[in-house]
């Protein structure tokens, strides 16, 4: 076992409340009111170009930075100080190219690498200098800190952030396949999602791999109901009513792990030993009967009334009645009487890391209200301040030039926007 394992395994632990403490009342705490982002920043620049789904940006120097689009499939690499935008890379199989962008992180020296898809994936390297590429891919050597010896025992990671030393890593999310030894085939053909995420990661450099983190999901599993006449019930998404927990890494190698129900943030080294664990003080915030039943409408019934209107409007211009649709059917939880403290709903939103800072999604009224960011100094368990952004605006990136936000407009073209922080 890796040494960091033994320290991690503490993370793994259920942090689910008992029916009595959850029933105890809420302390308030004196937290100054969120900051507009506009407030928090000396000046906005618009950086070149529009996207249809930009990846956070990563930056190099205080002039260039590199941004996937994932739909058009494109690599670019911006230069904010001569304002100009042009294409890094290539679409293709060779060394260096690729089918799908992913999302780009930075590697030491020059080099993105492009993440998209599992460890078992080729990755793409470009240097953001000269465009040249190669293509690393993790080998699989059966020896007893081998990829293989590690997939066979969680299942394949999909690869999500790297470090500035050299480490990609990722998160398993499904059980791993089991074999029939003798027959030579899966003794099972559906998927096991966990409940516990193992974190992996993979150095570029050494090729070992080991596990660094044991994570709780935060939400128990709920099974899919099957039933006789070969239908499923699955369970509802939770979204922003869901405790998911979240984690990420810091530049030089630190994993860090926050606990979305209590907002308890961890932080451990590259060796696996817990160097910091403090709840960070929020207060709750209820959660309304009738913002949870639109939320609960919207979710179970929304795609398929949509479906059923194209599906009508579309046998309406032949003069032929659409056929009945079968209505779908969720498992819906109770209402939750408080929402999480954190915002992670189901791994769309991420913590941002610039040093020892770090930018937690959190809660900032009853959904559909607006959500925010905790800025969380994890040297001293203190926090900074709390900023919100405008309708249509999304935090991605958070370096020390400022915020890198993605900006919707109308047409939903996407363009990036760098908040650039006041001089301290």
């Amino acid at each position: 076992m890796p040494k960091g394992e033994s320290a991690a395994l503490v993370l793994a632990a259920s942090f689910l409340c008992s029916v009595a403490s959850c029933t105890k009342p809420e302390p308030h705490f004196d937290i100054p009111a969120p900051v507009l982002i506009t407030q928090w920043a000396e000046r906005i620049d618009t950086l070149a170009g529009t996207y249809t789904f930009a990846s956070p940006p990563v930056q190099f120097g205080d002039t260039v930075i590199v941004v996937a689009d994932g739909q058009d499939r494109t690599v670019w690499k911006i230069d904010m100080r001569a304002g100009t935008r042009v294409q890094l890379g290539t679409s293709g199989d060779g060394p260096g190219e690729f089918r799908r962008p992913g999302f780009p992180v930075k590697l030491p020296g020059d080099s993105v690498a492009l993440l998209f898809g599992t460890a078992s994936d080729p990755i793409p390297v470009i240097s953001v200098v000269n465009g040249r590429g190669r293509t690393h891919s993790i080998p699989l050597q059966p020896h007893a800190n081998g990829a293989a010896q590690v997939y066979a025992r969680i299942g394949v990671p999909l690869i999500m952030w790297a470090d500035t030393v050299g480490n990609v890593y990722g998160q398993a999310y499904e059980k791993p396949m089991q074999l029939d030894t003798v027959a030579g085939r899966r003794t099972s053909f559906h998927i096991e999602p966990l409940d516990s995420f193992p974190v992996v990661r993979y150095g570029f450099f050494t090729g070992r791999v080991d596990t660094v983190l044991r994570m709780s999901r935060g939400v128990p599993q709920v099974p899919i109901i099957r039933n006789a006449n070969g239908t499923t019930v699955p369970p509802m998404h939770l979204g922003p009513y869901g405790a998911f927990n979240g984690w990420s890494v810091l530049p030089d190698g630190r994993v860090l792990f926050a606990e979305a129900a209590r907002f308890a943030v961890t932080v451990l080294s590259d060796s696996g030993s817990v160097l910091f664990n403090r709840t960070i003080a929020s207060n709750a915030i209820s959660v309304s009967r009738f913002g949870w039943n639109a939320y609960v409408k919207k979710t179970t019934n929304g795609s398929s009334i949509e479906l059923k209107n194209l599906q009508a409007k579309t046998f309406a211009k032949i003069g032929v009645a659409a056929p009945k649709m079968p209505d779908n059917q969720y498992t819906v939880p109770p209402m939750p009487s408080t929402l999480p403290r954190l915002y992670f709903e189901e791994g769309k939103r991420h913590m941002s890391v610039h040093e020892n800072t770090v930018w937690f999604p959190v809660h900032l009224a009853d959904p559909p209200g607006d959500a925010g960011w905790d800025v969380i100094d994890i040297s001293m368990g203190t926090r900074v301040l709390t900023v919100a952004l405008p309708p249509k605006q999304f935090l991605v990136t958070v370096t020390d030039l400022g915020a890198y936000v993605i900006a919707i407009d109308e047409d939903n073209l996407q363009r990036i926007l760098l908040y650039r922080r006041k001089a301290q």
